[in-house]
């Protein structure tokens, strides 16, 4: 029985694509592994979004190039969103790799593997994935593609248009991870908010958090990758209203300025953006908004930065993830003029996780003596916590972490009360 070994690299959307191919390499006859040491072939998923996650991709390319070398891996496969944007010249550079795989043929990947080892035709997979989370979390990736023409974006190009999974499907998927253990399910896609528009007859990012709710027991179900512009009053509403949702948003902004946004090919202005906002706090008690700003963009005056700081300060977002514009090739945005210099727009961005700190710092201490309940993500060996979890505000990888003092097993939710801080982090102990 061959062995394979797989990295995953980039965004969790690719993750769930990795854990399909694998469940039909399972299917196909192939021992899966974690460790892509010492293995009859070694895939290697990959993210080309920005340039640090190109490089990264392309690094560790070449480390596997090196272990085939080695003679540690037989057949090296490289496959996704890098593969779409530059296989040609990839495969120039790294003739070592024996499989050039882009996003669109990546389901051809288990006949290909097959036939380099003899193995028999790939039969149907008997799950749907082959989870590689630890069994309490999991993704549902509800759609694929992305019909928007944001002008700084590559995903389009990579991921094609806009396709929404048949909600029986998804309520299905979601039933096979809970079963495998799942307690928390996290829906992503390019943009969740925008799921079902495509379908016929037409159905909504509302009607399948419904149908998850009516038939799954998952104690959490949480948002990743919303659009401002898409949100609607049912979603809303569902948030405020069903205890089973985290009080939780994920709803990458961009940016405040309007002209920036314009720039950007996003059609909700700030002041538009500032009234959602609002009303979100105002409608959904406890919400915790997680968003994306990206600095720099060509045009971007002092004033637009400066109206970015105040609006960061202003909104109080309990989670931000921040980035200096990085040019991506055959986008609008790489040809536009009026480029930031890099060092100005490493320094806004500076500036901004700055300002940032400074609202979790007041929000954290808001939170030192609340009663909060905690999934356990992971027991550790430490001489002062024993375990790390989240609260329903925090998401996983992407968030900050709760510090655990007692006595706990990975998966269980615990009743924890805050009493202390550790930057962005909190220090919990269990509530008895």
């Amino acid at each position: 029985m061959p062995t394979v070994g797989y990295l995953s690299l980039g965004c969790f959307k690719n993750l769930v694509d990795t854990e399909t191919f694998l469940a039909e390499l399972q299917a196909a006859g192939f021992k899966v592994t974690e460790s892509p040491d010492k293995v009859d072939a070694l895939v290697i998923n990959t993210c080309g979004f920005i340039e640090p996650a190109k490089q990264e991709s392309v690094d560790e390319i070449l480390e596997a190039a090196a272990e085939k070398k080695a003679g540690r891996v037989k057949v090296l496969a490289v496959v996704g969103c890098l593969v779409e944007l530059n296989q040609q010249e990839l495969a120039k550079e790294i003739p070592e790799v024996d499989l050039w795989l882009p996003l669109s043929k990546i389901n051809r990947l288990p006949k290909e593997l097959a036939a380099r080892f003899g193995q028999q035709k790939p039969r149907p997979k008997r799950e749907p994935r082959l989870i590689t989370t630890p069994r309490h979390f999991s993704y549902l990736k509800i759609a694929e593609g992305c019909d928007h023409a944001c002008a700084f974006c590559t995903i389009p190009r990579i991921r094609g248009p806009y396709r929404s999974r048949p909600i029986a499907e998804l309520v299905k998927e979601a039933q096979f991870l809970e079963e495998a253990g799942a307690r928390e399910l996290n829906l992503i896609a390019q943009d969740i908010t925008y799921y079902g528009r495509d379908l016929s007859p037409q159905s909504s990012l509302a009607d399948l958090l419904k149908a998850l709710l009516a038939e799954t027991t998952l104690p959490w179900l949480r948002l990743l990758y919303g659009h401002p512009e898409h949100l609607d009053e049912r979603v809303i509403e569902l948030l405020a209203t069903e205890d089973r949702l985290c009080g939780y948003l994920d709803l990458p902004l961009q940016h405040i300025s309007t002209k920036i946004l314009r720039a950007m090919g996003r059609k909700m202005g700030g002041e538009e953006t500032r009234k959602l906002i609002q009303r979100l706090r105002r409608e959904i008690p406890g919400l915790a908004l997680r968003t994306t700003m990206l600095v720099g963009f060509p045009g971007e005056t002092e004033e637009d930065f400066r109206e970015l700081l105040d609006f960061v300060t202003e909104a109080r977002f309990e989670h931000l993830g921040a980035f200096a514009f990085s040019p991506q090739e055959l986008t609008p945005a790489a040809a536009m003029e009026e480029r930031v210099p890099e060092e100005v727009a490493e320094d806004r961005l500076e500036e901004l996780r700055e300002r940032q700190r400074g609202v979790v710092e007041e929000l954290n201490q808001a939170r030192v003596g609340k009663v909060e309940t905690v999934l356990v993500d992971e027991v550790i060996e430490d001489l002062e916590f024993k375990a790390l979890g989240r609260a329903g505000w925090q998401a996983q990888e992407v968030d900050s972490v709760v510090w655990l003092r007692g006595d706990f097993k990975q998966g269980e939710f615990v009743t924890a009360r805050i009493v202390g801080e550790l930057e962005y982090d909190l220090i919990a102990e269990k509530k008895i």
